[in-house]
């Protein structure tokens, strides 16, 4: 026979639990690797940062933040913060294992040109290509502050 609770439903052994199925360990794992994706990814010895967060999580009043994220580089914690025309990024590295470059993808919702780039903490270089900042030789704990406008029309992002 089956096993089933005083109430008649289905044994969380059977697969089930109360509200609906249980979910598959496979899919688990599946959401968490694209979510993972969305925030970092690692390509040799180049750390992306928010490579593929939609475009609206990206905008004014808007907040991402993630600690203790596992990457080929040690645990890392990040966050991007948009207001107006400023945005604010936090990266924590864990010490001796830093990438030899971050590439902070910022996803604007709109069209945004970069007008001022200030960054706090220890790095070779940093430089503005378009959508993307750049940070040589990272180290450590690093702030940037990133003010921006909105671009002309027809002008490339």
């Amino acid at each position: 026979g089956r096993a089933a609770d005083p109430g008649g439903a289905p044994s969380a052994a059977e697969g089930r639990v109360r509200g609906g199925p249980m979910p598959s360990g496979r899919a688990a794992a599946g959401f968490l690797l694209l979510l993972r994706g969305l925030l970092a990814r690692e390509d040799a010895s180049t750390l992306h940062l928010f490579p593929g967060v939609p475009r609206p999580w990206t905008g004014s009043g808007q907040r991402i933040d993630f600690k203790r994220l596992p990457t080929s580089f040690g645990p890392l914690e990040a966050s991007l913060a948009t207001e107006g025309g400023e945005t604010l990024v936090g990266i924590v590295l864990h010490a001796g294992r830093e990438p030899e470059r971050i590439v902070v993808h910022l996803r604007f919702p709109e069209p945004r040109v970069v007008t001022k780039c200030a960054l706090h903490g220890i790095c070779s270089d940093e430089r503005i290509d378009g959508d993307r900042l750049f940070i040589e030789q990272p180290r450590g704990v690093l702030f940037v502050t990133l003010t921006h406008e909105r671009a002309a029309v027809g002008a490339p992002s």
